[in-house]
């Protein structure tokens, strides 16, 4: 349960989350490569072959009828310039060591303007000038559950929240590195609960609505507006 997670989530864990590499290289369980271009494409991949490395070759529109994925090996998926959008009706449930990487300029790497729930063992990373990790939009919501996301690049943003209903975010864990680079952005009211939000050399957290942090770790410091 998140509650029996949260106890686990204290100040010297989120100290040790700071001696890691904010753009970590990532490595699959084996030396096999897939290629996926639809969201049925990688679901087979995910589930029949993990293990190896996927690449994209187009953006994901998930929209599809299965909303769980269980991955039981570490996998790795390059994005590039693509991303995986969760439509408004679409439910995408990543569960298990999947790390995604990509350019994250042209589009962020998931666009959620439905439901995505991502695991502890999951990882995204954007790199790039400009980048963004995670955006979401409208009434998409995000359960990140100890997720790390990260954002390295010039003027990079990990998370965005564009305009939309009040927010609550919760066990995440939310880096980014770059001049001008933040680490979470928000449109519309946001209260951050037990997050670990870091960045090194830009700010932690900023937006055009308040931000209420809750028992977060926050570098630079940020005080709730």
């Amino acid at each position: 349960m998140k509650t029996e997670k949260a106890l686990f989530f204290t100040i010297p864990f989120l100290l040790f989350l700071l001696t890691v590499s904010s753009c970590p290289a990532y490595a699959s369980e084996n030396d096999e490569t897939y290629y996926c271009s639809t969201a049925e494409e990688l679901y087979e991949t995910l589930t029949l072959h993990p293990g190896g490395t996927i690449f994209l070759t187009d953006t994901i529109e998930w929209n599809f009828s299965v909303n769980t994925i269980t991955v039981p090996a570490a996998t790795v998926i390059q994005m590039g310039e693509y991303g995986i959008c969760v439509q408004e009706n679409g439910y995408l449930e990543m569960d298990g060591p999947v790390s995604f990487y990509g350019s994250g300029s042209r589009m962020p790497l998931f666009l959620v303007e439905g439901y995505l729930s991502t695991s502890p063992e999951t990882t995204i990373t954007a790199s790039g000038e400009g980048c963004t990790a995670v955006q979401i939009t409208g009434k998409g919501k995000w359960d990140s559950d100890l997720t790390t996301v990260t954002a390295c690049g010039e003027n990079a943003i990990t998370v965005i929240y564009d305009d939309g209903p009040d927010t609550v975010l919760s066990l995440a864990q939310i880096t980014s590195q770059g001049t001008g680079a933040q680490s979470l952005y928000t449109e519309r009211p946001l209260e951050a609960v037990l997050c670990s939000i870091t960045s090194e050399g830009g700010s932690a957290a900023s937006g055009t609505s308040p931000i209420t942090m809750t028992g977060c770790w926050s570098l630079p410091s940020h005080r709730s507006i």
